[in-house]
């Protein structure tokens, strides 16, 4: 650099800056090279550089550095170099300054260089340090960091390395995870790994060291899926979707020990049976197993009487059993249970004992030796006829052979009845406890239609005469078979789901009728969310016509004047002294609300210990029974039957965007923690009294802002207290999220030291009204201060 004479004075501080980056430059060189010569001894370090400090010469070699130097990854606002072992003094140029920074040592293969511009292109000066001296001087190619704005490009590929047991975890498993990054090496992931049920578990992966994970809670013989997206941090943007799916093996694969792993599902199953007039006896066959189990139990219960099966156990060793003297009955259900130490293995199959051709055909076959193919359908087909009008009920023999080894599910339970003649599956009817006779159905009229079903009011007479109200859902007329499929599901889920006084339950179905039908129980008031906004409506009502009483009673005022000070004098009033005066029909307190919230808490917890997950739950998901009872409905596998512009439309249906969880949202994930989301969501329905979440957010920006860390407001009317239970459930990580049990804890504690409005305040929601409901008041000269308040979904 030349100064100029007319400016000398700038000369100094430029040389002055020259001299001290040689001299920071020089002393990071000593520095590596003591590193070098003194590799991990730190006091060598500190005497090798305090001599070196006097040296001025520094040992330049004449090879190169040969790093290997490459991009590992990168962000916004940093840069990950990777390079050969060794230590490395490095300098950064950035293009837009102009100037090479201060030297770093690096010794980790690692080089980190942070604190960078988005969108700012950067290249690095690298020397390595040898013992001997100090290499030529290489420099890399221009790398730029990313925009705020920038969308980082979905992972190539995701491998899933050996699969073994978790030493840390006994009685899991632990993979490898292997993330193939796009060609933007992009830094930032999010991981969510679903081992099915209630096992979701969710990481954040920086891959400034390497671009994989340890999954370690993998559970033995479950089907996994695996969701990885790229996340630009900075802008809180990420990429679609990248997906792998993957069986961990059994426990039995792995171990081959009865004594750690339970013993494998039998297999060969065959069942036999004779029937006479007052019993059954049954002879079940299994194949022999290749660990020997303990003992085997077997149970045969018959389905028309609940408590009458029958059990027995038999050693390991043995591969049969005579089941004497079981009760009659059309159908029976037989388990066989392999019991060891490390656990027990269950095995169900439905069979029929409806069919009566075993002893005829054993009578033909003896006859066939005597006559005509001819003469044998004859006599048989004229004896099968005998029998029946004569009602005979001789000893039956039958042989049902390798039963199928699945779990008893609803292919299982139709598969019988293809089989029947029309005859046997009219008996069919008495043998669910949940089949009713369609006759005994007085269908009214019509609660609620969607794309492909109908819920219909209607009577049934139960079995003491008495006529009771119930609510009937059916297919339409044009429903596909996927749609049957479903709601044949959706009634055998009903009825697994037992009872509980805050799910609506099952009362019956006819399933076995041209038009499936479901019965459950009816509640008169409707959906909660209809229920809430109806009161809201009456007390916004009663409220303006206390206004304009008092306006009458008042002097010639401003309109504008009168109606601010009447309405907030209105709302300082009691509340219910307004419902009570006022004639409101559904009267409405700040407990009641609260026990709403409770009694939602307490009917999840049931459905979740049963491991059901709901999927929508939500206001309008809620019913509303005559005593103020509020039960969970819906929580089947149908999701149609609903207001239509609640959901966006997808390639697999309609989705509740703003009940939803982030996981579903992003990955279309499940669970007993994402139903835990959307009863947060549901709670801010009750405080509001039907007020539309996210009031003003359309549902296509949802999803941008909770990534951003948005979550809804404390509506005003809301305590503090009843806003963290709310806000507790809307947790980025599933797992932090309150269980339904906690929820209902809580929930008890607010309602124990209930005082006034100190939790909830409805005067509060009534003298604010708030864009979640767009009050509207209407002033003409013939009816003044007219409330209106569309029902806004």
């Amino acid at each position: 650099m030349r100064c100029s004479s007319t400016w000398p004075s700038l000369c100094v501080p430029v040389l002055w800056l020259l001299q001290v980056r040689a001299s920071l430059f020089e002393d990071s060189l000593r520095l590596a090279l003591c590193q070098a010569r003194c590799p991990d001894n730190l006091k060598c370090i500190e005497e090798c550089h305090s001599a070196s400090n006097n040296v001025t010469d520094i040992p330049y070699l004449q090879k190169s550095s040969e790093s290997n130097v490459h991009l590992q990854c990168k962000d916004a606002n940093r840069l990950v170099l990777k390079h050969r072992a060794g230590i490395y003094v490095i300098e950064t140029l950035d293009s837009f300054y102009g100037n090479w920074t201060s030297p770093i040592i690096s010794k980790n293969r690692f080089y980190e260089s942070a604190n960078l511009m988005p969108r700012h292109r950067y290249r690095y000066r690298i020397r390595k340090v040898h013992s001997q001296g100090v290499s030529l001087p290489e420099i890399t190619e221009w790398f730029q960091t990313n925009a705020e704005t920038y969308v980082p490009i979905a992972v190539k590929n995701l491998l899933i390395g050996e699969i073994n047991p978790n030493k840390n975890r006994p009685g899991q498993l632990q993979a490898r995870l292997d993330i193939i990054p796009a060609d933007d090496l992009n830094c930032q992931y999010n991981v969510i790994h679903w081992g099915g049920e209630h096992d979701l578990y969710q990481y954040q992966l920086d891959a400034a060291r390497e671009y994989s994970l340890e999954l370690r809670h993998l559970n033995y013989g479950r089907n996994n899926t695996v969701y990885v997206v790229s996340r630009n941090e900075l802008g809180s943007l990420q990429s679609e979707n990248a997906t792998l799916t993957f069986q961990t093996p059994s426990c039995l694969s792995v171990h081959r020990n009865l004594s750690a792993c339970a013993p494998a599902p039998v297999t060969g199953l065959h069942v036999a049976y004779q029937s006479n007039k007052n019993a059954v006896d049954f002879k079940v066959a299994w194949e022999e197993a290749e660990l020997q189990p303990n003992n085997y139990t077997i149970i045969v219960q018959p389905l028309d009487f609940e408590n009458s099966s029958v059990e027995v156990t038999v050693s390991g060793n043995e591969t049969t059993v005579d089941i004497p003297k079981v009760a009659l009955s059309r159908q029976y259900k037989i388990a066989i249970l392999a019991e060891s130490e490390g656990g027990t293995s269950l095995e169900w199959k439905l069979i029929t004992a409806t069919t009566r051709l075993t002893v005829e055909s054993q009578v033909i076959i003896a006859i066939s030796t005597l006559t005509t193919l001819v003469l044998i359908v004859i006599f048989g087909y004229t004896y099968i006829r005998y029998k029946r009008m004569k009602g005979h009920s001789g000893c039956q023999y039958s042989f049902f052979e390798n039963i199928n080894r699945k779990a008893c599910g609803f292919e299982d339970i139709k598969a019988p009845l293809k089989t029947l003649s029309p005859y046997e599956a009219e008996d069919n009817k008495s043998r669910d406890k949940f089949e009713i006779q369609v006759d005994r159905l007085s269908i009214k009229k019509i609660l609620g239609s969607g794309i492909s079903g109908v819920v219909k009011l209607a009577t049934l007479q139960d079995d003491k005469k008495k006529i009771i109200q119930v609510a009937v859902k059916m297919l339409r007329e044009d429903a596909s078979s996927d749609d049957v499929q479903n709601f044949h599901r959706e009634i055998a889920l009903m009825k697994s789901a037992g009872n509980h006084p805050n799910i609506v339950s099952i009362i019956g179905c006819c399933t076995l009728s041209k038009q499936p039908l479901l019965v459950v129980e009816f509640c008169s008031k409707g959906d909660l969310q209809t229920y809430l906004r109806t009161i809201l409506e009456e007390m916004m009502t009663a409220v303006f016509k206390k206004v304009n009483r008092s306006a009458e009673s008042n002097g010639p005022q401003s309109i504008l004047q009168r109606e601010s000070n009447n309405f907030a004098l209105a709302i300082n009033n009691r509340l219910y002294d307004i419902q009570q005066e006022s004639g409101v029909e559904n009267k409405i307190n700040p407990e009641d609300l609260l026990n709403f919230a409770r009694q939602v808490a307490s009917g999840m917890e049931f459905l979740s210990s049963n491991r059901i997950v709901h999927r929508d739950l939500a206001a309008r998901n809620v019913l509303v029974c005559a005593d103020q009872t509020v039960k969970i409905s819906d929580f089947g596998l149908s999701r149609d039957i609903y207001q239509e512009n609640v959901y966006k439309k997808q390639t697999n249906g309609k989705l509740p965007i703003k009940w939803m969880a982030i996981e579903a949202l992003t990955h279309q994930v499940y669970t007993t923690h994402s139903d835990v989301w959307s009863f947060g969501v549901l709670l801010y329905e009750i405080v509001t009294l039907g007020g539309n979440p996210y009031p003003g957010l359309p549902c296509c920006e949802v999803l941008h802002f909770l990534k951003s860390g948005y979550r809804m407001e404390r509506p005003s009317n809301c305590g503090f207290q009843l806003y963290e239970i709310m806000r507790s459930c809307w947790h980025e990580n599933p797992l932090n999220r309150p269980t339904f049990y906690n929820l209902k804890q809580q929930l008890d504690k607010l309602l124990t030291t209930f005082t006034g409005n100190e939790y909830l305040n409805l005067s509060e929601l009534l003298r604010e009204p708030t864009t979640q409901h767009r009050y509207f008041l209407k002033h003409d000269r013939i009816n003044s201060n007219i409330l209106t308040i569309p029902h806004i979904i």
